[in-house]
């Protein structure tokens, strides 16, 4: 019996192996076979519809890799710690535009792109009433400052350590405007502690009077009463084993601004 074109096809990678391994005996699946069956059966269906299958896949191909429209996203400029001396805390920033050359769109906080005038006209310096959110909530005002910056600015001080993700509306950008997607998230900056100065101190008028003065520096205002609870000062006495547990000293605090 004569086989079908198909099934030599489907024999010929089979008949080489048998050339350099020997024979080899192989059956085809249940699917195949009667995929097999179906094409001996009914030769010019099974054709059309190999060509449809074969259509679809280059049309799809085809359209994964026609260029597509160039999508607007966001880069926060995290707000950094506010200046003691400033009674105004620092505002956040959103530019807005398209990926840089060599950075991905999925990029978040390295993400660099080229500037584009996505703003509604209209609401360029005017302060935005809806369409942007800030999550949680903090209060403030939003605008944009120019076409392609979106400022917030806080009426108090960003807490520290906190996941903030901002909430934009397509109301607020220009109509053309294609958007990669509707929001961006960044961190607050931490809390932090440093001692800036460590000295000894020795009493000019009374020798016997010693004092050990630091200066702490926080990223943060600070509690004075949980501060004077959680802070402590010990030390070994002169000469002491490294093993014997340090003495606890007494000590005041002092505060800056």
């Amino acid at each position: 019996m004569q086989r079908h074109p198909i099934s030599r096809l489907l024999h010929l990678p089979l008949y080489c192996l048998s050339l350099l391994f020997g024979q080899i005996s192989w059956s085809p699946p249940p699917w195949l076979a009667a995929l097999l069956s179906n094409c001996r059966r009914r030769p010019v269906a099974s054709l059309v519809a190999l060509l449809l299958v074969c259509t679809l896949a280059g049309g799809t191909l085809y359209w994964l890799n026609l260029p597509k429209p160039l999508a607007v996203y966001g880069v926060v400029a995290v707000p950094g710690l506010s200046d003691p001396d400033s009674d105004q805390p620092e505002s956040l920033i959103l530019r807005f535009g398209y990926p840089a050359e060599g950075h991905g769109e999925d990029e978040s906080e390295d993400r660099a792109i080229r500037e584009a005038p996505v703003a509604r006209i209209d609401l360029i310096g005017e302060t935005l009433r809806a369409g942007v959110r800030l999550r949680p909530s903090l209060a403030g005002t939003w605008r944009w400052l120019d076409d392609h910056s979106l400022e917030f600015t806080p009426e108090r001080d960003w807490p520290p350590g906190t996941d903030y993700r901002v909430q934009y509306d397509p109301a607020i950008f220009a109509p053309d405007t294609r958007l990669g997607r509707d929001h961006e998230s960044f961190t607050t900056p931490p809390f932090a502690a440093t001692i800036d100065d460590l000295r000894f101190y020795q009493d000019p008028a009374d020798p016997a009077i010693r004092r050990v003065v630091a200066t702490l520096a926080f990223t943060h205002p600070v509690d004075a009463d949980s501060l004077q609870t959680s802070l402590s000062l010990a030390m070994r006495p002169a000469a002491a084993d490294p093993d014997t547990p340090p003495r606890d000293f007494a000590f005041t605090l002092d505060y800056d601004q």
